[in-house]
């Protein structure tokens, strides 16, 4: 029996754009985990040096979410990215071409978090806890220095609106809003 040409090539392709966005999605953990290295050594060393500070003024309390606050959604949206392109390829690869990585991880994760007790940190999770710790500790610091009065502790908790925020954000099943938007772009390609 003769193989049609014309379905070589395009598994072909199929499998080199998968093999694409794969690499694409390694880059985006990459990146993302560069930008957590980054922000834990520079805010570690902020802390560090604030620490050593023999006069500090209150200002410097606000320093460390300088570093914080960027990164934090730089890293978040590398999560998104690295979940948009999951998506693309769970609904226009996978069930093209019999490839289904994305769509078996995702099973996975949905069994193993509905049949198990949750014993581990997600990445995010962690990221989360490692923020508000330097968050805690920022406040300890300035605490500990006599940085007491109302106003103090009313700039104490300015924050607390961007770390509810990111949490939110970090919680949200990025999977499924993207899968949604990409099933929505099929359909719509598939009936013009």
């Amino acid at each position: 029996m003769p193989i049609e040409r014309g379905k070589i090539e395009h598994k072909e392709y199929v499998i080199a754009e998968y093999e694409s966005l794969r690499e694409e999605i390694h880059e985006l953990n990459t990146l993302a985990s560069s930008a957590l290295n980054f922000s834990v050594v520079a805010t570690g060393g902020l802390l560090g040096y604030l620490v050593q500070i023999k006069k500090i003024t209150f200002l410097f309390f606000f320093l460390p979410f300088l570093i914080v606050i960027p990164s934090s959604y730089i890293i978040l949206s590398r999560f998104q990215a690295i979940s948009r392109i999951g998506s693309y390829i769970r609904i226009f690869l996978e069930s093209e071409q019999g490839l289904y990585h994305e769509t078996r991880l995702g099973f996975f994760r949905q069994k193993w978090q509905s049949s198990h007790k949750k014993v581990q940190l997600s990445y995010r999770e962690t990221i989360f806890i490692l923020y508000c710790c330097f968050y805690f500790l920022d406040i300890g610091l300035f605490v500990s220095v006599g940085f007491t009065e109302w106003h103090h502790l009313v700039c104490y908790g300015l924050p607390l609106p961007y770390y509810i925020y990111y949490y939110y954000l970090s919680k949200k099943n990025w999977n499924a809003v993207y899968e949604r938007c990409w099933q929505h772009v099929k359909e719509n390609m598939d009936n013009p």
